[in-house]
């Protein structure tokens, strides 16, 4: 089977019933199901194999994992700052002072999203750095998320 986009346009709901057929289909019929798509979180959905092109070159294959692993850069990292404390420019000072090679990427009133791609601090320091900060800053919330296949899409997309 053979699907092209199958769900540009469509809505939220809509993509949900697509996407439970397309499952169906793959779990009782058996074969394989070749889905070409720009929704990234709908491969990520569907296909157990994910190759990229990018202006119809061929830049790699491989399950969802595989890619992160081999093409991921690192982490996001999202902290969700209080509005009753609005202290986003002492939260960005903190993450200068205490993670330093964390590239800050958006900044918005109650958000602060940074690249971070270090490898020599460990998971766990940046856990206790982002408690220690939350706590101290009355974040609201943080998060620490790896690379998405939508990322490495675009990490591919800009390189020439």
């Amino acid at each position: 089977m053979f699907f092209d986009e199958p769900t540009a346009g469509v809505d939220p709901v809509a993509r949900r019933k697509v996407w439970s057929i397309i499952e169906s289909c793959r779990d009782t019929v058996g074969s394989s199901i070749v889905l070409t798509s720009h929704s990234m979180d709908e491969c990520e959905n569907l296909c157990s194999v994910i190759g990229i092109m990018v202006k119809g070159s061929f830049k790699c294959m491989g399950s969802t994992q595989h890619l992160k692993t081999k093409f991921g850069r690192g982490y996001t990292i999202t902290l969700k700052i209080s509005s009753k404390f609005n202290n986003a420019k002492e939260v960005r000072a903190e993450m200068k002072s205490k993670l330093p090679s964390a590239n800050l990427q958006e900044s918005h009133v109650s958000l602060l999203v940074y690249q971070f791609e270090d490898p020599s601090v460990s998971l766990g320091n940046v856990f206790r750095i982002l408690e220690t900060i939350k706590n101290n800053f009355n974040l609201e919330d943080y998060q620490l998320t790896d690379s998405n296949l939508e990322q490495i899409f675009l990490a591919f997309a800009k390189a020439k």
